[in-house]
């Protein structure tokens, strides 16, 4: 006779202490166990603000949260779990988050980094598809740019027309096991406003045949069902709390998740197999927004059962609500003694109104100029007595309620005018004695940001080219059909000229970063519009932009077929002929090219890049080059597959551009495996006798849309790093 063992509490496995900075998300996964093999619960003690404790549909939950100022000292999340038939036996974990303070990586409150509406993992069989949509949020009310990194091969992530994108994938059977897939979320206008969202996407086999000696937990014949779970509705200034209860044929107790939750929301475990939605919504939210709701079975996570909740937001005419204003984000500037601080100043009311700025204590000499638009500009003439840092403070206050009010104050650092000096050539006198072009990608309104003077003095003494990183993009360039907004783009032209610089345009045509009217299009109408906006811009820039960027990013990662742009839709393949032919005759002196990313070595992109490029030569396409977008890590190791592969392009008759440049670190202990992975790279473009030009994506981290690792050749106090002295001596040693 087999003994009956009583029934044992579940336990969780060790979970670390852990230390980050401001701005950096805390992602943990809470693994419970139970003797019995069921399913326990899991539930989180005292989440902190804006935390999110998401389902993965495997019995596991993930801990995710991106702390803020406000968080910074230490804070202690416990972790619970429950057994899923006696919720009298429990074991819990705590750990220990410490949130440090670091300017570098401060988001500040204010104009906050857009989101993505919380994600779960998920899992599938071998033979199904995965699909679900990606929602990008952001509290200022602008549509943010979304892109997805490490996507597996075979899936898309196409474009709704809505802001949102879709992801799908139906894994084939060498992919089998977890792949992790994040979702990066950034501002067009300000790269460095960002967020990120990994999940874990597994892949299983088809089901083993069951052992029938072995015990088996109950199968339930049907999947879990909600009960009472019914669209919402939440006036502005009242909190949501909705109560999610599922239950299951069996008596067992189903999982709970939620996908697409609003920012800011929470979905928490009531320890009794409930879970509570809470959410406080703000002006940018009315009207409706959806949720989905997921129920697991307790047995088997492939059982579950899925429902959309509407939630309508809308003002309470009894009782109007009145949200307090803030200041814009602003990160600490340093600039120059003698150099002119230019900082904007920008209020921000979630109620769409403008409130009242006023600084606290100027400099003497100061201006505080009102833009009038609710902003300020704190322009400030800095002299060699100003050396130092120097602490200003500003308020705002509600237009409607004068209680209302927010302060916010920033440091700035004045140097001495020496401590930006650089030994050794400029890396533009370098590369000119060997007609070669060294470049970088200009941030967007340039003349706008606090440390213009030195950003541009910088800027102009290192290199002999220029892109713009945003400013010819259609979304900006083009808001509206035929309302062009030159500014930005004019002021570079110009400032290439007074430089020296080649202007090299970027990009004509692309699948992204399409304004509204563009998106929503008749497909029928691609050609039409295409031709206007080539146009357009190469007719507005002839003789000015020597370099275009003519078609960006045509094909997918890693299957290698062309993207379902709106351009293909309205077109097919041959749109990427038509745009070069339109280029060439809107400017027959320009250089044509075709720019990617992740096909700088070999691979099923690059392959399908090689094959696509030659095609349109035989076919006669005027294509003049190929652009290697290269955003590589600081541990990249292929050089001899990027020497090779570049190799193989120009045999073709290419000239070799490599467009975008920069390499990640994760800590700045890789600052000398950061400069290896920089000199290795333009040793094998000079080598090359068809690579013409070598351009990083920004120069100082400070701007970089990759800020937080560090990927550029300036940090973000514009000081020069190793990855600076190894482009210097390369360029130096291949002089002689």
């Amino acid at each position: 006779m087999t003994p009956a063992l009583a029934n044992q509490a579940p336990t969780l496995d060790p979970i670390d202490n852990v230390t980050v900075f401001v701005g950096e998300q805390v992602s943990v996964r809470v693994v419970p166990r139970d003797p019995e093999g069921v399913v326990p619960g899991l539930r989180i003690i005292d989440i902190p603000a804006g935390a999110m404790f998401s389902d993965n549909g495997d019995g596991t939950r993930t801990f995710k949260w991106l702390p803020q100022s406000r968080d910074a000292g230490s804070t202690k999340v416990t972790f619970e779990a429950v057994d899923a038939l006696d919720e009298n036996l429990r074991n819990g974990r705590s750990m220990t988050i410490t949130v440090l303070q670091n300017e570098q990586n401060e988001m500040e409150t204010g104009n906050l980094p857009p989101e993505i509406e919380s994600l779960v993992d998920r899992e599938v069989t071998l033979g199904e598809t995965m699909d679900f949509r990606v929602v990008p949020y952001d509290p200022e009310g602008v549509v943010p740019a979304l892109r997805v990194e490490n996507m597996p091969g075979g899936a898309s992530f196409d474009d709704n027309r809505d802001g949102t994108r879709q992801f799908r994938w139906t894994p084939n059977s060498d992919q089998i096991g977890a792949h992790q897939v994040s979702f990066i979320v950034y501002e067009e206008k300000n790269q460095s406003l960002r967020t990120r969202q990994s999940v874990t996407l597994t892949v299983k086999a088809e089901q083993d045949i069951v052992n029938p000696e072995e015990p088996q937990p109950p199968i339930n014949s049907a999947a879990p069902q909600f009960e009472d779970l019914t669209d919402q509705f939440v006036y502005l200034g009242q909190t949501l709390n909705l109560v999610v209860r599922a239950t299951s044929e069996d008596g067992s107790v189903p999982g709970l998740a939620m996908d697409r939750m609003p920012v800011d929301s929470s979905f928490f475990d009531n320890g009794d197999g409930t879970r509570t939605f809470r959410w406080f919504p703000y002006p940018v939210n009315l009207g409706d927004t959806y949720v989905n709701v997921i129920a697991i079975d307790a047995h088997d996570p492939s059982i579950r059962t899925d429902k959309t909740i509407k939630i309508r937001v809308e003002r309470d005419p009894n009782n109007p609500v009145n949200f307090p204003p803030v200041i814009n984000g602003i990160r600490n500037p340093t600039i120059r003694a003698g150099d002119t601080l230019n900082q904007l100043v920008q209020p921000v009311d979630p109620d769409f109104t403008v409130p009242e700025l006023s600084a606290l204590n100027l400099p003497n000499d100061a201006q505080f100029v009102d833009n009038g638009d609710g902003t300020r500009d704190f322009r400030w003439p800095t002299d060699a007595g100003d050396i130092g840092d120097h602490t200003y403070h500003f308020r705002v206050v509600d237009s409607e309620d004068a209680s209302l009010t927010f302060e916010k104050s920033f440091t700035v650092t004045v140097a001495e005018p020496s401590s930006f000096e650089r030994s050794g050539e400029r890396l533009r006198v370098l590369a000119e004695r060997r007609d070669f072009l060294i470049g970088y990608a200009s941030v967007l309104n340039a003349p706008k940001i606090a440390d213009n003077e030195l950003y541009r003095q910088i800027a102009g003494d290192e290199f002999n080219m220029v892109t713009p990183e945003n400013s010819h993009k259609m979304g900006w360039v083009q808001p509206h059909r035929g309302v062009f907004e030159w500014e930005d783009a004019d002021d570079l032209a110009a400032y290439a000229r007074d430089k020296g610089m080649v202007l090299h345009g970027h990009p004509l045509v692309w699948y992204t970063q399409l304004p509204g009217w563009v998106q929503f299009m008749d497909v029928s109408e691609a050609k039409t519009i295409m031709q206007e906006h080539i146009n357009a811009l190469v007719g507005r820039y002839r003789g000015q932009v020597k370099i275009w960027d003519v078609v960006n990013e045509a094909i997918s990662d890693n299957d290698g077929k062309l993207r379902e742009s709106v351009w293909y839709k309205g077109m097919g393949e041959a749109y990427i002929a038509e745009a070069f032919k339109m280029a060439r005759a809107a400017d027959p002196e320009a250089i044509l090219i075709y720019n990617d990313y992740d096909v700088a070595w070999f691979n099923t992109k690059s392959d399908a890049m090689y094959n696509l490029l030659k095609r349109e030569l035989e076919a006669g396409t005027p294509i003049d080059g190929v652009g290697f977008q290269m955003h590589l890590l600081s541990d990249f190791t292929d050089f001899e597959g990027m020497n090779n592969n570049l190799q193989r392009f120009a045999d073709l008759g290419l000239d070799i551009y490599i467009t975008e440049f920069d390499v990640s670190m994760s800590s700045n202990d890789e600052l000398e495996q950061q400069a290896e992975v920089y000199r290795r790279s333009l040793e094998i473009c000079l080598a090359q006798p068809r690579c013409k030009a070598m351009q990083s994506w920004g120069f100082t981290d400070r701007y970089s849309w990759r800020s937080s690792n560090n990927p550029l050749l300036f940090d973000d106090k514009y000081q020069a790093k190793p990855a600076y002295y190894a482009w210097q001596r390369t360029l130096r040693d291949f002089l002689r």
